[in-house]
């Protein structure tokens, strides 16, 4: 957060994360898989009778920059984000008050009333707090571009997150400088053409829950800071994917070797786990498709 003491307000970076969950009553402590009983996301995958949940949650999951009058204890006013993951705050002398978001747009706003007077795109997303210096007689506002955090690595439902390689990005008055693109392609659902049981999902969901969640998201929703599972091309494969989780293919990259702790069986439940979310992510991005087309018409 940010206090001016011009304006005489604090700003407030604010965010409501709601989260589903369920009571598991066959949950047992496993100290070699962790004390985290996050298996039932159900809320978040959605389904027959959680979707309604999931449309609240992903409705509920959004962010606000607050201006609050600490003397008089009241909102002056308020900026409503379309979700969670917005960054740091700065108040400078000039009645400016600047925030980035995940979607990599970098705001300025009246200090005073919260009127926004100027967006520059970053290409990726923007969630440090600013700051500004002088140089020669000039000033200048630089910022930490690249999405990261509990927010940028796991936190379902935020909207139009931007991963990619980060960048100090410095703005002044009349700047002319451009930015090349920094966006990376960002790949399909990949569903595979294999059918697995109820109850292997359900397995997959529970070991997912245990031992991947925290990297790569509640209800396998990725940001895209590390992979997503539902798009990845190994997802076909079940030679692939063993050979990535339990062969350490990709340890070089910060996948690590869960051999030893896994067996190929429950390497496989995941893999169903996530062909199943995989079908859920082509569900969700084919009616945006056609609510897309729908509207241009």
């Amino acid at each position: 957060m940010a206090y001016s003491p011009k304006t005489g307000l604090v700003y407030i970076p604010a965010q409501e994360l709601p989260f589903g969950f369920a009571d598991d009553g066959k949950f047992e402590y496993n100290p070699e898989k962790g004390a985290w009983n996050l298996a039932n996301t159900s809320a978040l995958n959605g389904g027959p009778k959680s979707e309604a949940e999931r449309q609240v949650l992903k409705a509920r999951t959004r962010g606000q920059l607050i201006a609050w009058d600490p003397v008089e204890q009241r909102e002056v006013w308020r900026v409503q984000h379309p979700s969670a993951g917005y960054g740091g705050v700065l108040a400078t002398g000039g009645n400016l008050v600047f925030q980035g978001g995940p979607d990599g747009k970098f705001h300025a706003y009246r200090a005073d009333t919260g009127q926004r007077v100027w967006t520059a795109d970053g290409k990726v997303g923007i969630i440090a707090g600013a700051m500004t210096f002088m140089a020669k007689g000039e000033q200048y506002i630089a910022v930490l571009s690249g999405l990261g955090g509990s927010n940028g690595l796991h936190v379902p439902y935020i909207q139009n997150p931007r991963a990619g390689p980060g960048r100090i990005l410095v703005y002044k008055l009349n700047g002319e400088a451009e930015l090349p693109a920094g966006y990376p392609p960002i790949l399909p659902a990949n569903v595979p053409q294999e059918e697995w049981p109820a109850e292997t999902v359900a397995k997959g969901e529970g070991l997912y829950g245990a031992n991947c969640l925290l990297c790569h998201g509640f209800g396998a929703i990725s940001n895209g800071v590390v992979p997503d599972l539902r798009r990845t091309p190994m997802l076909s494969s079940r030679a692939a994917f063993e050979h990535v989780v339990l062969g350490g293919a990709l340890v070089d990259t910060g996948m690590p070797n869960w051999s030893g702790k896994l067996d190929a069986k429950d390497v496989d439940a995941i893999r169903a786990y996530l062909a199943d979310r995989a079908k859920q992510l082509q569900r969700d991005e084919d009616l945006a498709i056609k609510g897309g087309k729908t509207a241009k018409k």
